[in-house]
């Protein structure tokens, strides 16, 4: 299978954005990985929009404005454009006989030779975007502030600047084991998370599930916010980038398989006694 994972970040005058989305592996959604692609997109490019705009101050401490309800259209617009996206793409790229015959061998894996058909016929029967089901996880870093955007599985860290981590967003009873929300769902609106932070933070990190199930044993969210402390101290060093990515790949190869992503935004000059790990 290609990655079904997707991630990117961008930077504004006075913010920074990170994007994560995890394509479904259930061959229901055999195209998740164009949809995790499209999810980072159009969410990125609906937030530079509406902050380039002057956006950001709907969601500043001293505003008049409802923030919460700001959210909420925040999130119906990213939500809108990844279906008007993933119409538009469908409508250009019929299903082809390579999908066809790649579904069946997936579905017959699954079921017993004789279903196989009929399956196949079940499955591109359905909702076209359902074929395109995936996860989405954002963060908006700016100088006083942050805001969260969660639907379905995954992990978002923030690196307080007294060195503390936390996940703001609580976890979701509904998506325990392998059952998750996804903007494929009827209603995806009912089922995102926002949290609004009015405190200054040294970063964000939005991690897909690969490495938020990486380590049963653990405690997940505090080995993360130690293994991103860490990226964020080696910033400065000419080969982080590398190393950061060696260290994200070393997830797949030992811990169950999985795509693994991280996006994550940085304030520019992280105070070092923040940044001290105590995890090997």
């Amino acid at each position: 299978l290609p990655c079904q994972d997707n991630s990117g970040c961008l930077s504004g005058s006075d913010y920074s954005i990170a994007v994560t989305s995890d394509g479904h592996s259930d061959y229901h959604c055999f195209r998740s990985d164009v949809g995790s692609t499209i999810a980072t997109a159009v969410a990125l490019e609906s937030l530079e929009t509406k902050f380039r705009d002057g956006g950001l101050n709907l969601f500043l401490e001293d505003t008049q404005c409802d923030p919460e309800g700001q959210l909420d259209v925040l999130w119906k617009e990213i939500v809108i454009a990844w279906k008007m996206r993933v119409k538009e793409y469908d409508n250009s790229h019929p299903v082809t006989d390579e999908e066809k015959e790649r579904l069946r061998a997936r579905i017959g894996r699954k079921t017993s030779p004789e279903n196989v058909e009929q399956v196949l016929e079940d499955v591109l029967s359905q909702p076209v975007f359902r074929f395109y089901g995936c996860t989405l996880r954002v963060a908006i870093q700016f100088e006083n502030g942050y805001i969260l955007l969660s639907l379905g599985d995954g992990e978002t860290i923030v690196i307080r600047k007294d060195g503390t981590t936390e996940s703001p967003i609580p976890d979701d009873d509904d998506t325990q084991g392998s059952e998750t929300h996804s903007m494929c769902d009827d209603n995806p609106f009912g089922h995102c998370r926002h949290f609004l932070g009015n405190e200054g933070v040294t970063g964000i990190a939005v991690c897909s599930d690969g490495i938020h199930c990486a380590d049963e044993s653990a405690d997940n969210r505090y080995y993360i916010g130690e293994f991103m402390k860490r990226t964020f101290k080696s910033l400065s060093e000419e080969n982080w980038r590398e190393s950061f990515e060696d260290s994200v790949f070393s997830f797949t190869t030992e811990f169950p398989k999985d795509d693994c992503s991280v996006a994550f935004t940085v304030c520019r000059n992280p105070d070092a006694e923040s940044l001290e790990t105590v995890v090997a």
